[in-house]
């Protein structure tokens, strides 16, 4: 497994790659400090050597090294050393993804991840998650590392994080770029203690292997989700799917029926209105996602299937379900209905809550 983190300064790299380091036995690559031993004529990777180099910078809750000296003078200082940390991504950054890959048993964390180029060409190879905190604590955290002597004001301060999140060009090190903000699988937030940020780090399992490589209930209510969003119905966007033999029969999503006026669009006159969830059903024009999937399959394709379902089917679907013959829900939201499950218990046809 391969992570990269991103974020601000001083939000809690450093931190989190310290706790996968030692709850996960991780290996950590600290780009920053990696590349300041890299050159043009000679391009080393040693992996220890960042594990060494970052001991001391992983006792405090500080989560950059922006540089060995203690203090600035002044933010064009510190603003001509970060610029001087820039460093050619088809050098050195290639070097360290295609090394790692190549040691595919270990499990690698490396940071800080932020061009376009870098997350790029590691996009399909790793888990990448994001830290944050409030500015005010972030500026705290840099000044306790960086000197309680410096002269930089929390304005400065303000004004270079300004820059980091606004200039696309300059500090490319430091900002991910927005085409692939969708990609950070989680965001974490740092604006306490370093213990406090370690229990929020606990209750999140960095082993599930259903990151990496999605289990087929994942997969498959993944697509479901997908079929929801076609949804025209103005009281709620179901999405349904029929698999059998880990192949997908049909999909389904709730609306009104072919060749007629989409919901959104004032087809159904009970949808929209004000009616509350469960009442006057009978004056609904809308197919719902279960039924949908089920007539598009039909019954020789259902029987024996699994049903993925973005909610639990209603009594109407529950009939159409056992009818088809499925033998399994796997669904996403529950939905209140007695009815149902006790008809679905009698029938022996498997329930199983999945969340994605």
């Amino acid at each position: 497994m391969i992570i990269g983190l991103t974020g601000p300064i001083c939000a809690g790299k450093t931190a989190l790659a310290q706790y996968l380091k030692d709850k996960y036995d991780f290996k950590v690559i600290n780009l920053l400090l990696l590349f300041r031993e890299v050159t043009d004529d000679d391009v080393k990777l040693t992996l220890d050597s960042p594990k060494k180099r970052s001991e001391e910078d992983d006792d405090t809750n500080d989560n950059e090294t922006l540089s060995q000296t203690n203090s600035f003078a002044s933010i064009n200082e510190l603003e001509s050393i970060v610029e001087a940390m820039q460093i050619p991504f088809d050098q050195d950054s290639f070097t360290v993804f295609r090394t790692i890959t190549s040691d595919w048993k270990s499990h690698y964390v490396i940071y800080p991840l932020s061009s376009c180029e870098e997350i790029q060409i590691m996009i399909y190879y790793f888990i990448l998650y994001e830290c944050d905190a409030p500015v005010k604590q972030r500026y705290l955290r840099f000044k306790q590392k960086y000197n309680q002597q410096s002269s930089m004001s929390l304005e400065n301060f303000v004004d270079l994080d300004d820059n980091i999140n606004f200039n696309k060009e300059e500090y490319s090190m430091y900002k991910t770029d927005e085409e692939h903000q969708h990609f950070i699988r989680r965001r974490f937030h740092n604006s306490g203690d370093i213990l406090d940020f370690y229990r929020t780090l606990d209750e999140f399992k960095f082993d599930n292997k259903d990151l990496v490589r999605p289990s087929w209930d994942t997969y498959f209510m993944k697509f479901a989700e997908l079929a929801a969003q076609r949804s025209n119905c103005m009281k709620r966007g179901n999405g349904a799917i029929i698999v059998k033999d880990f192949r997908i029969v049909s999909t389904g999503y709730n609306g009104t029926p072919f060749k007629h006026i989409n919901c959104n669009e004032g087809g159904c006159q009970r949808c929209n209105s004000n009616v509350a969830q469960g009442l006057e059903l009978d004056k609904c024009k809308c197919l719902h996602a279960e039924e949908s999937a089920c007539i598009e399959a039909g019954r020789p394709r259902t029987l024996d299937a699994i049903i993925y379902t973005t909610s639990f089917p209603c009594l109407l679907c529950t009939k159409i379900i056992i009818q088809a013959g499925i033998r399994k829900i796997v669904y996403n939201k529950n939905y209140d209905s007695v009815l149902s499950k006790e008809m679905l218990a009698e029938s022996g046809i498997e329930l199983v809550q999945h969340v994605v």
